[in-house]
């Protein structure tokens, strides 16, 4: 979804411009309106709970007992494409290819040379060559100016790959060279709203949340399946107790709605909407109940009305369901948490249950 298509269509349905020709809607209005989706709208709706919004389990490794979740900054000078169906891993695997008897070896990185081409940003010279030369398509992003620029990949793992656009590290790399391709600092692709839940992956045990106060207490402290977090104007911070030590563990979160800029656009107020499409209508709705009010017109209150209309479409469209609970399971787990469980063929075995 494109701002700029919020924007008009909401500005229109307010009536503060007398015309249905989304061509005609003044550029004051068009950034004003903008400005307010994009700073206000839709960081109100991430922090709405209420609203249904995908969640995905992000892996991550503690170390020494904190996981920072930190995105990129919009002053990133990078454009950045993902995440990608691989993992880092896959990305910066190297291949070697020797192009004649006695030649010398000829090392690249096939997995993320096949997914720029994928990507449609560049294509092979003629015939697969893997020591031959990348040309750049009409689709690799330039500055004003028209000059290429450096671009970064996500991978499904949350590892930021930087390519430059010299293809310069593509080939000839080493083990070393391929490794400083990542840059470690940013973990997530989008800004960390908020943790749902923490499991640790090798069994999938659930860690319980606790705020501060309770971490460093008695009760807690020596417990290892517990958490706190801690929000800094850059990164979440997780804090995992001593005892956790550095378990692979899934964090559930959701995903925000995001406005990505491009050096495309004309104007600094347009972009991409980064949302699933159901929440076009309530965007719109709101918008337009904004605008109504700011510019004092009388379809205020019937943008009103439709904005409610379209945020119970939003609860009614859920897509998490929660499957029906087994009491006796419960019951039977809970009893079993505290006496452990028994191990081996026999049952004779004994093992210790979870602690905190």
């Amino acid at each position: 979804m494109q701002v700029m298509d919020i924007v008009n269509r909401a500005v229109m349905n307010a009536g503060i411009v007398p015309s249905f020709n989304p061509d005609e809607v003044p550029e004051d209005i068009q950034q004003r309106a903008a400005d307010v989706l994009r700073n206000e709208i839709i960081p109100d709706m991430n922090c709405d709970r209420t609203l249904d919004m995908t969640e995905i389990a992000v892996p991550m490794i503690p170390r020494n007992g904190i996981i920072d979740l930190r995105t990129t900054p919009p002053d990133y000078p990078r454009q950045i494409f993902g995440a990608v169906p691989l993992v880092c891993k896959q990305l910066l695997t190297i291949d070697r290819f020797t192009p004649a008897p006695g030649a010398p070896v000829i090392t690249y990185l096939k997995n993320l040379i096949d997914t720029l081409v994928e990507l449609g940003l560049v294509k092979l010279d003629g015939n697969f060559n893997p020591y031959g030369s990348l040309q750049k398509t009409d689709d690799w992003p330039t500055d004003q100016f028209g000059n290429p620029r450096d671009i970064a990949v996500w991978s499904q793992d949350y590892k930021l790959v930087e390519v430059d656009s010299d293809f310069t590290k593509l080939y000839n790399v080493t083990e070393t060279g391929a490794s400083g391709m990542v840059n470690r600092r940013y973990n997530l692709p989008f800004p960390p709203m908020r943790i749902v839940d923490i499991f640790r992956a090798t069994d999938g045990a659930a860690l319980q949340y606790v705020h501060a106060g309770e971490f460093v207490s008695t009760e807690f402290r020596y417990a290892q399946l517990v958490y706190t977090t801690e929000d800094y104007p850059d990164c979440l911070r997780i804090r995992f107790t001593p005892s956790y030590g550095p378990a692979s563990s899934l964090l559930i979160m959701p995903v925000p709605i995001m406005v990505i800029n491009s050096y495309d656009e004309p104007h600094p107020w347009e972009g991409t909407i980064v949302a699933p499409r159901k929440f076009r209508a309530y965007l719109i709705a709101t918008l337009a109940f904004w605008m109504a009010m700011e510019y004092g017109v009388s379809t205020a209150e019937a943008m009103k009305v439709k904005q409610n209309i379209a945020y119970q479409a939003l609860l009614k469209n859920q897509s998490k369901h929660d499957h029906p609970q087994d009491v006796s399971r419960k019951i039977f787990n809970l009893l079993e948490r505290g006496r452990g469980w028994r191990a081996g063929v026999n049952g004779n075995g004994y093992a210790g249950g979870f602690n905190g």
